[in-house]
């Protein structure tokens, strides 16, 4: 195998394609990066490790022999990252089994492992599902993920549903104390109606490689896996499912409200600012919670936090619309309402909430937009 190719491309599908490599040792052809090298297709490099498999394709490169390596992928990126700007020659030591990288008058040498103990990875025949514009996932990704549970004794909740139906996509997250969910209405129909959960990991690497522009992502199955490609480019996410049936969510999202109160959600959002400076006060459990108490008034929202150890933070935001009933008390985790307002902070002038109870779940949203919520559960009061 010997090409060429420039150091900036390299590093950038490098990067992409690394992050699926396993970390550990047991099993040392899964911590490598396939290298396969093609006067027709180009380069392609494939990571996984048996969770998340990652391959990439680039036609900037210029090959002078076909050939396919296997070596340590971590150690490739990083060393790929360093070096100089201009092009490199990668070519392969077949008499010592070593990957040798050339730029200017330096070389580096790299051990190989064999390519034929790599695990294929099953692109070839898929099963598409649906389309929609990259910009509108990754939005969708960034919304509702952070709702998920790091921990759950029932593993969907540390991962994404996917709703799809023929014409609408839901995505949603949530770990039991609130529920974020973006509503995606479907220019193409899907192929067929489907509930699946990705890993938290998988949404994850699937964020940081989604451009903010209209070219579509594709999503796919093969051998019971869900996979987000990109045909033309040769992209690949391909990830192994939650398993377990995830519930209905629907019931949660609350329908009656007993106070809606809408507000400025820059001052909304400064106070919590504020307010997630006070510590928490270490319960029975050990856990330290921050929270904040909104009392509910008329023309304006009084909001305190409160720690034994530090003080205490008084608050008044100003020109409120309230309907419904004035002089509720609520709690809520101080994180968990400041995730919802910082990010609607840059997209949304007014902020909307909706209460069911002291103790019920509260509605969040953007009066203006009916396609993205927030479901938050109040914190019992002490």
């Amino acid at each position: 195998m010997k090409f060429s190719i420039a150091q900036p491309e390299l590093a950038r599908i490098t990067s992409v394609v690394q992050r699926a490599a396993s970390t550990r040792d047991t099993v040392p052809v899964l911590s490598g990066l396939l290298i396969q090298a093609s006067q027709q297709n180009g380069l392609t490099l494939s990571a996984t490790d048996l969770e998340i498999a990652i391959q990439a394709n680039t036609p900037a490169v210029s090959v002078e022999d076909d050939g396919t390596v296997l070596t340590n992928a971590r150690y490739f990126s990083e060393l790929v990252r360093f070096l100089p700007e201009n092009d490199l020659v990668l070519s392969t030591d077949e008499t010592r089994s070593r990957l040798v990288i050339t730029y200017g008058r330096s070389e580096s040498h790299l051990n190989l492992y064999n390519p034929e103990e790599y695990p294929d990875l099953p692109v070839n025949n898929l099963q598409h599902l649906l389309s929609l514009p990259q910009i509108v996932l990754k939005e969708a990704l960034r919304k509702t993920a952070f709702a998920a549970a790091a921990n759950h004794f029932r593993q969907v909740f540390t991962g994404v549903l996917f709703d799809i139906e023929s014409d609408r996509l839901r995505v949603v997250a949530s770990d039991t104390h609130r529920l974020a969910l973006m509503n995606i209405a479907l220019d193409t129909p899907a192929s067929q109606p489907q509930q699946f959960v990705v890993p938290a990991r998988t949404v994850n690497e699937l964020t940081r490689v989604l451009d903010d522009s209209t070219e579509p992502i594709s999503i796919g199955f093969t051998n019971h896996s869900v996979v987000f490609y990109r045909t033309e480019s040769g992209f690949y996410i391909i990830s192994r499912l939650l398993e377990g049936q995830y519930p209905n969510y629907l019931p949660v999202i609350p329908q009656n409200f007993v106070a809606s109160l809408t507000l400025d959600t820059r001052s909304l959002a400064n106070s919590l600012e504020r307010a997630i400076l006070m510590p928490g006060d270490k319960q029975a459990t050990k856990q330290s919670i921050r929270n904040v108490v909104l009392d509910i008034k008329e023309h304006e929202l009084n909001l305190s936090s409160y720690s034994e150890k530090m003080g205490e933070l008084n608050e008044v935001i100003e020109n409120t619309v309230l309907e419904g009933e004035s002089g509720l008390q609520v709690a809520f985790n101080t994180r968990y309402f400041l995730d919802i307002v910082r990010i609607l902070q840059n997209e949304a002038s007014q902020l909307s909430l909706h209460f069911t109870g002291s103790c019920s779940p509260a509605l969040i949203k953007d009066p203006q937009n009916d396609n993205y919520l927030y479901v938050l559960v109040p914190l019992l009061a002490t």
